[in-house]
């Protein structure tokens, strides 16, 4: 199972997404677009353990 594999069972973890479109002329057509995404994994303790 993935879950396992990546200690979501028993680690906390914590994921964010921020996604801007700006279209000043047209709402249809997106004149820039910027993503990021984030998604951490922690240990027991409470330190980063991946990212």
């Amino acid at each position: 199972m993935i879950a396992r594999q990546v200690c979501v069972d028993i680690c906390p973890f914590m994921a964010c997404n921020i996604s801007i479109v700006i279209h000043p002329a047209n709402p249809f057509i997106p004149t820039a677009n910027a993503n990021l995404y984030y998604f951490g994994l922690y240990d027991k303790n409470g330190y980063l353990k991946d990212h």
